[in-house]
């Protein structure tokens, strides 16, 4: 047996938890796995990295050094929102544009409208089936450079005026990767008001008043007028 036997990690890139792990008493001959959480941030430069584990145990120790290779992944982005959103109307389009400023193909890509308080997608009564597809969007590939315009069809039949945040969730799977890939994109779209509202909010409501006070001013000079002549 290796007793007090522990396995630590050392890498450039970033282990996400503990980088030691105590094993025990190890028996000869029987593997262990011990399994470490790697994650690789966006600003890491594609290449290989060195990845050494070492192990102790009483009277010993031992480490490996193994290459683990980090790939280019697709880099998704909003570059456009393309609306014409009024507060209090539903099933109108909402089109954002999403392009890949990465070197390599999301494929399968699917962009899903995130939940939020908002702005929903929108499902008929009359066919409430529409919610299971109706906040997706299946793109397929998306090659480097390439654009794509994503219409979802929404209500904001409840949402007042104003600027709303809404998340865009992206996955999609690369040529060598197992797991899929996953990102989020958060874009900010219009509310526009309606004319009635527009009327009732300042500085128009104060122009509305002075319109309807001048005409009431007119008809009442106009019945002077009258008045006299009578």
């Amino acid at each position: 047996y290796a007793m007090n036997a522990n396995v630590t990690i050392s890498t450039p890139l970033e282990v996400v938890g503990q980088s030691t792990y105590q094993l025990g008493a190890v028996p000869p001959g029987k593997p262990l796995n011990v399994t470490y959480v790697i994650s690789i941030p966006s600003n890491y430069t594609p290449g290989i990295y060195p990845v050494t584990v070492k192990v102790d145990y009483d009277g010993g120790h031992f480490a490996k050094t193994f290459n683990v290779t980090v790939r280019p992944e697709a880099k998704l982005v909003v570059t456009a929102v393309y609306s014409s959103l009024s507060s209090g109307a539903s099933e109108v389009p909402l089109t954002i544009t999403i392009k890949n400023e990465g070197n390599v193909a999301a494929k399968n890509l699917i962009l899903t409208l995130g939940p939020n308080n908002y702005i929903y997608p929108y499902v008929s009564s009359s066919n409430p089936l529409m919610g299971l597809t109706a906040s997706k969007y299946f793109v397929g590939d998306l090659g480097p450079g390439q654009e794509v315009n994503v219409t979802f069809i929404v209500d904001v039949s409840n949402v007042p005026p104003g600027n709303y945040p809404i998340t865009l969730i992206a996955v999609w799977n690369q040529t060598q990767s197992v797991y899929p890939f996953e990102t989020s994109l958060t874009v900010y779209v219009p509310v526009k008001p309606t004319l009635e509202q527009l009327l009732l909010t300042p500085p128009y409501v104060y122009g509305l008043i002075a319109v309807i006070a001048v005409i009431v001013a007119l008809l009442t000079v106009v019945g002077k007028r009258r008045k006299k002549k009578a």
